[in-house]
């Protein structure tokens, strides 16, 4: 797979033409492991970014069985179409994907590409009613890292004597 993902690298990076992309949308999906799928969805992101890209990358956001190539699809959106329907993808996936680690790197891209009440709101949110405590601490780590202010301290010092880590 190291090596698939070597020479998927390098299509993408020195070959931008139809066959290359025809290749790389087929490893995208097809390919039986996460790193090649995930090495396809980033060249082509990053060569073709078209609706036909971004209509892959949000399927494979979803659907991809392997966590690390759902996260790429996650940032290649994010990256390269930051707008309402990615956003919308984001906050879903920070609350809906059945793995921990597509929920923290959801928020934190929400928070760097959208660091607004609304995203805020949702952070708040996951860190008091998410189940996994992984989760709800990295909530409240990219609260402090993205809002700095009092409301935070106020949250923050309210845990640090209240909270538990069950739920």
């Amino acid at each position: 797979e190291d090596i698939r993902s070597s020479a998927l690298q390098a299509l993408g990076k020195y070959w931008s033409d139809e066959s290359i992309r025809k290749l790389l949308t087929q490893r995208a999906i097809k390919d039986d492991h996460e790193s090649p799928r995930s090495i396809a969805m980033q060249a082509l992101a990053e060569n073709w970014p078209v609706e036909s890209t971004r209509a892959l990358l949000t399927q494979r956001a979803v659907e991809d069985n392997g966590v690390h190539a759902r996260i790429t699809a996650l940032q290649e959106l994010a990256w390269n179409w930051p707008n309402k329907k990615t956003r919308a993808l984001l906050t879903h996936r920070a609350v809906e994907d059945d793995n921990e680690e597509t929920h923290i790197t959801a928020q934190r891209v929400l928070a760097k590409k959208w660091p607004d009440k609304t995203t805020r709101a949702l952070l708040t949110q996951r860190a008091a009613d998410e189940k996994s405590v992984y989760v709800r601490s990295s909530a409240l780590q990219v609260i402090a890292e993205n809002w700095p202010d009092e409301t935070t301290r106020t949250l923050l010092t309210q845990l640090s004597v209240e909270a538990t880590d069950a739920q």
